[in-house]
């Protein structure tokens, strides 16, 4: 679809009503090609996303001698021909664009391979992506990777021999995207595979990779040590699906789209119905946990068997400040949800002098208008509780006085005129004098009122 060079954007003025056909989700349609690849039998996918990237992944199989058709209208991709694949006997050239997920999981397919010459590379761009973790992972394998730029980045030249297996440790901080590209070839090594890894990794994404491959004949990961960072995938098992699916599989649609349409009946009020949409726990993407948290925002939330209805109602407002924390999890919808917060009521905060403070909290008999009970601040020349020219007579506080409010505007270095006044001995020049102006722009009272000094 071509857009116009100005797209108007015209704002609601009623509530959201109707149904979304939402898109599919580009990491579910990219692994699942990869998959549909590797199994014996030809495999139909739905509900596959039309984009740069699976179009970049799709053009790569056909090089690779799978044969891959598809449909953009009808949203489905039909894989085949996998008994021809892996067979030319000239160099093959793959292009990634600005792909990552079809570079990296490219690169494990074409390392797996039992013969070949391939050279990946993609635009400028590309060059700069870190690939270092999964290509020491996949030599540490037995795998031949000659990086013919700077190391660790593309372009890349694999001399294929298939995978040896064995124990391999792996950087996937940058990228979630080379462990799962591991993950997904290493059923084809000669040995059983240990990963171990050496950093953090977005695990929602891992999660995805582990229940796809389920889904495709792969019993479940296996997870091990003190911080259950060693994975053991299944050896010895062929990608397969279920025969009484008639060898097809259902992309979902990509929760992260899914999330906008979601808040928009927060926002402006209504209903949508989004269709095929799972909630969460139902799906294999992270990002559907996104229904969660709208819920406890004051949407709600229906899974029919057409999809996921969203639906809110003014009457009574949500509470928005229970909302969780745990937003690392989610981090493609963070921004969607400081949208919708944005637009909502929160609710009532403490005052500055209340915060923190026990006895300020909701139920508690009230206080004094100027905070709780509690002695007030003395000025910088009555600190020991006395006045200088007459240590006989206390000198009350004041509440009235700025040095109470020292902390809100530090270039007052002195006490009020109010408080001065109410001395003798500070009041005695500051009467015969004549008032001067302050000045406009806040500086030191010392150089407002050098008489005081």
């Amino acid at each position: 679809m071509v857009l116009p060079d100005i797209l108007p954007v015209t704002p609601f003025t009623r509530p959201a009503r109707g149904e979304v056909t939402l898109p599919g989700s580009k990491s579910l349609t990219n692994r699942a090609l990869l998959l549909a690849a590797l199994c014996d039998e030809p495999v139909t996918l739905t509900g596959a996303l039309f984009s740069e990237d699976t179009q970049l992944m799709t053009e790569a199989l056909r090089r690779l001698g799978f044969t891959v058709a598809t449909d953009e209208a009808a949203g489905t991709a039909r894989i085949s021909g996998q008994a021809n694949a892996f067979r030319a006997a000239a160099p093959i050239d793959l292009h990634v664009g600005l792909a990552g997920t079809a570079a990296r999981f490219l690169t494990a397919l074409c390392a797996a391979a039992p013969r070949g010459i391939y050279r990946i590379d993609g635009i400028p761009q590309m060059r700069k992506r870190p690939m270092r973790g999964l290509v020491d992972a996949l030599r540490a394998l037995g795998a031949d990777i000659r990086c013919t730029g700077e190391e660790g980045f593309f372009p890349l030249e694999i001399r294929a021999r298939g995978l040896g297996g064995g124990a391999v440790t792996i950087d996937a901080s940058e990228s979630s995207q080379m462990l799962s590209a591991l993950l997904m070839v290493a059923p084809l090594a000669a040995a059983p595979v240990e990963i171990t890894l050496a950093g953090g990794v977005r695990w929602p994404f891992v999660q995805m990779t582990a229940r796809l491959m389920e889904h495709f004949g792969q019993p479940s990961l296996q997870r091990s040590g003190a911080t259950e960072n060693r994975l053991t995938p299944a050896s010895g098992h062929r990608y397969r699906l279920d025969p009484a699916s008639g060898s097809t599989w259902a992309i979902e649609p990509d929760a992260t789209a899914a999330s906008y349409f979601m808040a928009l009946p927060l926002v402006v009020g209504g209903a949508l119905t989004l269709n095929a949409l799972r909630g969460p726990g139902g799906g294999l993407q992270g990002d559907t946990r996104f229904a969660e948290i709208m819920a406890r925002c004051g949407l709600r939330i229906a899974e029919t068997p057409r999809g996921l209805d969203a639906s809110f109602s003014p009457l009574p407002p949500p509470r928005l400040g229970a909302t969780p924390r745990h937003h690392r999890k989610l981090p493609r919808v963070l921004r969607h949800l400081s949208h919708a917060r944005r637009h909502r009521p929160a609710p009532r905060q403490p005052h500055a002098h209340q915060r923190h403070r026990p006895h300020a909290q909701a139920g508690n008999r009230p206080r004094r208008r100027h905070g709780p009970r509690t002695r007030p601040a003395r000025p910088a020349c009555h600190r020991n509780g006395r006045c200088p020219r007459n240590p006989s007579r206390p000198c009350p506080p004041s509440p009235a006085h700025r040095l109470r409010f020292r902390h809100r505007n530090r270039n007052l270095r002195r006490p009020s005129f109010r408080h001065e006044l109410r001395h003798s001995w500070l009041s005695r020049s500051a009467r015969r004098r004549t008032p001067l102006a302050l000045d406009q722009k806040p500086r030191l009272l010392r150089q407002n009122v050098p008489a005081l000094f």
